[in-house]
């Protein structure tokens, strides 16, 4: 405490200026957290409106010109509502190319937007709910799959192969009990070289762990000597990710 006075006089004016000293005010840079009063007569610009003269008189009165809004701050206790019928919510003062923006409309049809803004200060639509719930994603969806759905992935492999999961389902879901997997392998016979040769599946399952175990055993009765041999094989497999529903439907 160094007994110096700590009070600032506040005060304020109102200036009429000219269509381009609106820019001032967006260029204006608020002092950091923390930072001690500006001394006298440092100022604050804060656009309230835009008047229209005509003949020497003012006529009219508006809240944009060129692009520059009036900005206004505060909230309604637990609301917050829009002027103009929609609603915008971004991460900065200014529109920036690619920054997110949340849009929230109340024009026919009424709609929930989240997307990107573009150069030209419109917003490119990620997600997009409309007024009766139809939800649109340009990109892919990923999450839990619902009870009772089901998802698929199939192809083929061979003997000792790890068979993969649907896309959005997890080991974890698997140890975790939320998702049951139904594999179905069938396997591949290919040609033989000599027209007296057999050849069968003498294995074609999936262990524990969803690796393959193929074998196909051959014999051909004219060979010297005759004799059974198995070879690696390879399967046409379909895997199967259900849920199953709750008593509850959920």
């Amino acid at each position: 405490m160094n007994g110096e006075p700590t009070r600032v006089e506040e005060s304020y004016q109102i200036l009429f200026g000219r269509l381009g000293d609106e820019l001032l005010v967006a260029e204006q840079q608020p002092p950091s957290v923390g930072d001690p009063p500006s001394d006298p007569p440092v100022r604050w610009l804060v656009l309230l409106g835009y008047l229209q003269v005509t003949d020497g008189h003012f006529v009219d009165t508006r809240t944009s010109a060129r692009g520059v809004d009036v900005r206004y701050a505060g909230v309604r206790a637990d609301t917050v509502a829009a002027r103009s019928g929609e609603l915008t919510l971004r991460t900065r003062p200014t529109v920036q190319e690619g920054q997110p923006a949340l849009v929230l409309s109340g024009e026919d049809p009424p709609s929930l937007v989240f997307g990107l803004y573009q150069a030209s200060g419109s917003v490119s639509p990620l997600m997009t709910v409309a007024a009766n719930g139809n939800l649109t994603v340009a990109g892919s969806f990923s999450g839990r799959i619902s009870a009772g759905s089901v998802l698929a992935t199939s192809g083929t492999a061979t003997d000792g192969m790890l068979l993969p999961l649907p896309s959005g389902v997890s080991q974890e879901d698997l140890a975790d009990g939320r998702i049951v997997l139904h594999v179905y392998v069938t396997p591949r016979i290919p040609p033989t070289s000599s027209g007296t040769a057999l050849q069968v599946p003498a294995e074609a399952t999936v262990d524990t762990d969803r690796r393959v175990r193929c074998r196909l055993r051959r014999y051909d009765p004219l060979m010297s000597p005759a004799e059974v041999s198995e070879q690696p094989g390879t399967v046409d497999f379909l895997v199967l990710a259900t849920v199953a529903a709750t008593n509850g439907g959920g």
